[in-house]
């Protein structure tokens, strides 16, 4: 029996999810690994239980490797040091956590790693659209994911970008999905001290907030379709269709990480050199941004 790799991913029920999935189970087939996804149903307790069910398999059933986007942190160093013990190697999936340096020296021998997208770079590429499209400044409807490292890092690369461009960004703060982005919006407008029509752009930390909030927008202010919008994610049936369909201006494309994550367990187990501790991987602006004059 050829042992492969478990992909845990958070949910089946978004998008970029299901594209880190795909992208994982076709690096797989290319590289000859077996590859199983599992989905935690965004529940942190139960991705936990999956996984120490593959780590209690025998051990020639047990897999090379468990490629990890956590639901939580809570839980995770007790379940890597599981999983290293047993001889799993563990590759956390956009995300990073300052346990993985010891782990890496506990197991020299196995593959311990991240493999993230540089969300500081994410932020910049959204403010340089914002650059592009408001080249005098204006007001920016800024509507960002719950208090995570990533949202910050993004928000931080995006105010990094736009500093001294006469931006402002009015923050919001959503859950990521269409409906939360709609929702904040819709709330804001109750506000007594909100002026929406003040707004000359909306900008969103991922496409699916982007196309709720639009659309509150728009059932608020109806001038306010002319406004241009910003996403993230960037997926061909996400974000970048809706540039087709001019619904958003522009997008970022985060690329999805799980095929190279699987590709460094293959790597590893040719050369059985550890990985670098972290594979950071750049995002694009879509489409792309002309050279600045």
């Amino acid at each position: 029996m050829i042992r492969g790799v478990v992909v845990s991913l958070t949910t089946d029920g978004e998008e970029f999810q299901l594209s880190q999935a795909a992208a994982a189970e076709s690096a797989a087939r290319r590289l000859g690994l077996p590859c199983e996804v599992i989905y935690a149903d965004r529940n942190a307790i139960l991705q936990i239980h999956q996984l120490f069910e593959r780590i209690h398999q025998p051990e020639e059933q047990r897999p090379l490797a468990f490629v990890v986007e956590p639901v939580k942190d809570e839980g995770q160093r007790r379940l890597s040091r599981n999983a290293a013990g047993a001889g799993i190697g563990w590759l956390l999936l956009n995300h990073w956590s300052p346990y993985l340096a010891e782990l890496r020296r506990e197991h020299p021998t196995l593959p311990i790693c991240s493999v993230l997208t540089d969300q500081v770079e994410a932020g910049r590429v959204q403010g340089r659209q914002i650059k592009a499209l408001l080249p005098r400044g204006g007001t920016v409807l800024y509507v960002q994911g719950p208090a995570t490292s990533l949202v910050e890092e993004r928000r931080r690369g995006t105010e990094e970008e736009i500093e001294g461009a006469g931006i402002q960004l009015w923050e919001l703060s959503a859950s990521w999905s269409e409906q939360s982005g709609e929702e904040a919006v819709l709330a804001c407008a109750r506000l007594k001290t909100a002026s929406l029509d003040r707004v000359d752009l909306l900008a969103c930390q991922n496409d699916l907030m982007a196309q709720g909030a639009r659309k509150a927008l728009i059932a608020t202010v109806p001038e306010l379709a002319r406004i241009p919008v910003l996403g993230i994610d960037g997926l061909p049936s996400g974000g970048q269709r809706l540039v087709a369909k001019k619904e958003l201006a522009a997008t970022v494309v985060m690329p999805a990480n799980a095929d190279r994550a699987v590709e460094l367990v293959a790597e590893w187990t040719r050369s059985g050199q550890q990985p670098p501790e972290q594979t950071r991987q750049l995002p694009e602006p879509y489409p792309p941004l002309e050279p600045s004059r």
